[in-house]
């Protein structure tokens, strides 16, 4: 399935990383809270929530934090909390601050939606050089979960991932080889079948899998040139409607050492 450009915004020149995440909010004038999702950015000092407001996001919440540089939101996690994972620590979204909580037990490099709807962090296991996520709420002998591409593509196990590629990650080396650093499972809505993109500096492509575990770029969106990238964190890629406008989009942020630019794509 074909994606194009919905939006474009421009975020503060110094974001390093972003997520989604839906939380119960009560509106002024309302009587009661609403679902609302909100664009969770991370800076060098600062995680800032931001809801859209008609024309632009505006900041109603902000996080202290030390040295983290990345981010993930889990808006149905374990037990159905509403978490905020880093590379070194983790909050619990509360109706008036955030709870401290345990951090991922290693650095988070995704984030998936199981068979059973519930989302959960994925990191990367280097021994092994494979991803995985893990199960905690459940008694299990193993509660470690290994991810393979052809898990990625069949979706019995997986509702739905957004992961970075790492380069020792050896199952998906092919991936990687061909210029993708960001692999994502992803619907535009329930009604629709799920799609696998790719995602490279340079382009979104809809892939499929080829014998050997080899991409098959079926089609593909080239990106408007920014700029040299950064070094840190030059090429970001989430999924989830920040704007509230009932559809789940694939979101690309791309960054230069003097912008930021979040990207929305559908169908």
């Amino acid at each position: 399935m074909r994606l194009k450009l919905a939006w474009e915004e421009s975020l503060p020149a110094d974001t390093l990383s972003f997520d989604v995440l839906t939380v119960p909010l009560k509106r002024e004038g309302a009587d009661k809270p609403e679902l609302v999702s909100l664009l969770v950015t991370l800076d060098p000092q600062q995680i800032r929530f931001w809801l859209w407001e008609g024309k632009r996001f505006e900041p109603i919440r902000q996080q202290r934090h030390m040295l983290q540089r990345d981010l993930y939101c889990l808006s149905n996690g374990p037990r159905g909390r509403r978490m905020i994972y880093t590379d070194g620590s983790s909050w619990e979204w509360g109706e008036k601050t955030l709870t401290q909580d345990i951090p991922a037990r290693r650095i988070p490099i995704g984030r998936v939606v199981d068979d059973e709807g519930t989302e959960r962090i994925v990191c990367f296991d280097h021994d092994s050089g494979r991803p995985f996520y893990y199960v905690l709420e459940k008694p299990l002998e193993e509660d470690e979960f290994f991810i393979e591409p052809e898990e990625v593509y069949a979706g019995k196990i997986l509702q739905s991932i957004v992961m970075s590629l790492p380069r020792l990650a050896q199952s998906f080396r092919n991936f990687y080889a061909s210029g993708y650093r960001w692999l994502c499972r992803y619907r535009w809505s329930a009604k629709e079948p799920a799609r696998v993109y790719g995602v490279a500096p340079d382009r979104l492509a809809l892939l499929e899998l080829r014998p050997n575990r080899r991409p098959y770029n079926a089609w593909q969106l080239s990106f408007r040139s920014l700029g040299a990238p950064r070094r840190e964190n030059a090429l970001v890629v989430r999924t989830g409607d920040p704007k509230n406008e009932g559809r789940t989009m694939l979101l690309v942020m791309r960054a230069t050492n003097t912008q930021v630019q979040l990207s929305a794509y559908s169908v």
